[in-house]
């Protein structure tokens, strides 16, 4: 985490502020994400201590499919949100509970 602090802060928040931008997590669970739900934003945040050059880019479906409650997130992370993806997301319980985790 230090190290993700440093690189923003030296790097990229100087160029956040001269350009009136913010760097935004998404939740993607798919690649190397440490903010991919509540627990990450919330060290992310505390780490970078609530710096207004970092937010979320919301997007439900994500938290969904990791079996996360996308209301409540929300609902806690409100002030951090900025951008938002909307899209349609199912969990099909009649499948999951039929096929083994190895090859989901």
């Amino acid at each position: 985490m230090d190290e993700i602090v440093k690189v923003y802060t030296e790097k990229y928040f100087p160029v956040c502020q001269k350009n009136r931008v913010r760097i935004l997590w998404e939740p993607y669970a798919g690649g190397p994400n440490i903010g991919t739900g509540p627990v990450g934003w919330e060290a992310l945040f505390k780490a970078f201590k609530d710096s207004p050059h970092v937010g979320l880019q919301f997007d439900p479906s994500h938290l969904v499919w990791q079996f996360m409650d996308p209301v409540q997130a929300a609902r806690d992370f409100a002030d951090k949100i900025y951008d938002v993806h909307l899209k349609d997301c199912e969990i099909l319980w009649h499948v999951l509970r039929r096929v083994p985790a190895s090859i989901r």
